[in-house]
């Protein structure tokens, strides 16, 4: 008996999957102190970025003080566009297992 030949497309097949913009990083946080971010990425490689003094950040989705984040945590880092170095806001997760949407 042939295969059926697949004729369809749902609704999640015809949608373009949406690409991650290149200044969004996920990790694991190493260190923080009030200029710098030390994290272990995905690749378990550690890369550290500087903090923008306007820097905002959320824990479970509320916003917190930098201070406030702990190593072992997972976090969410937005840089700069144009410099990747330097992070302008971050989210972390203590108790919820995944991020809430930043604005």
């Amino acid at each position: 008996i042939p295969e059926k030949k697949k004729t369809s497309i749902t609704v999640e097949e015809s949608k373009p999957k949406k690409k991650r913009p290149a200044n969004i990083f996920d990790g694991i946080l190493t260190s923080i102190s009030p200029t710098k971010l030390v994290m272990k990425g995905r690749n378990g490689k550690e890369s550290s970025m500087s903090l923008h003094e306007k820097i905002k950040s959320t824990c479970d989705g509320v916003a917190c003080e930098c201070k406030a984040l702990k190593p072992g945590q997972k976090v969410r880092v937005i840089t700069q566009k144009k410099d990747l170095t330097i992070a302008t806001k971050i989210a972390s997760l203590d108790k919820k297992s995944r991020f809430a949407p930043m604005a």
